[in-house]
């Protein structure tokens, strides 16, 4: 039913379907689905348990924030996640730890195999988690730039002229980065995939929390050092 499956999701929080499966047998896989989706989101092919379910106030959108990370990468820094959402280090602590395993050096990996195989045997439930997760992104990137507005006076974004996607006024804080503007220049056509979406979200996010203003000059720099880093760390670009 959907009590147990709300009562298995709020204490153990993030769980392969197949293991689920296991533990309510009686359910057919269709009827869980539904259940599950009423409950939880998916991450890495995973199951977790909605942040309003499990937490309160400010802390659910530092959550789901902190879940979009999960969903572009399994290893996450925490000072790119508290710098981006302002919790807590108490607060991000309970929530890195109810979701990844702390792996010294590196950072937090997620704590549940990436589940590939319930993305191929589920493909239109993956298709609507997608769809959803778009909406909750733009609700996170709402909230997060809100709560932030009130510390700044006066935001400007300066973007090449003709993008269409071109966002201004984004507020951030009460520090600015100087605005060296540069001549436009030609945006790729090419359109984004969803992962390199959710990459560019979480790099732009953490840049106007911790800036306010950024013109575009300064944030393809930023994106290149962390390129650079990257190859020299050997790890991924946005962990």
């Amino acid at each position: 039913s959907h009590e147990q499956v709300k009562t298995l999701m709020y204490h153990v929080h993030v769980m392969q379907f197949r293991r689920i499966r296991e533990i309510l047998p009686e359910l057919e896989d269709e009827e869980l689905l539904r259940a599950i989706e009423e409950e939880a989101v998916l991450v890495q092919g995973c199951w977790v348990v909605k942040s309003e379910l499990v937490w309160s106030g400010s802390a659910i959108t530092a959550r789901d924030f902190l879940l979009t990370m999960f969903r572009s990468s399994r290893l996450v820094k925490r000072k790119i996640f508290q710098d981006a959402t302002s919790v807590a280090p108490d607060i991000a602590a309970r929530l890195l730890g109810q979701l990844a395993i702390l792996r010294p050096g590196e950072g937090w990996e997620w704590k549940v195999p990436t589940d590939q195989a319930f993305a191929m045997a589920h493909p239109d439930c993956v298709a609507r988690q997608e769809v959803l997760w778009e909406e909750r992104t733009a609700r996170i990137m709402d909230s997060l730039t809100r709560s932030s507005a009130t510390s700044v006076t006066s935001t400007s974004l300066a973007f090449p002229s003709g993008n269409p996607s071109a966002i201004t006024g984004m507020p951030g804080s009460v520090h600015a980065v100087s605005m060296d503007l540069e001549p436009a220049r030609a945006v790729p056509s090419a359109p984004l995939t969803p992962e390199v979406e959710r990459c560019l979200t979480t790099f732009l996010l953490e840049n106007f929390r911790l800036h306010g203003v950024c013109s575009f000059g300064y944030l393809e720099r930023k994106l290149a050092e962390r390129q650079r880093e990257a190859r020299m760390c050997c790890v991924d670009v946005w962990m």
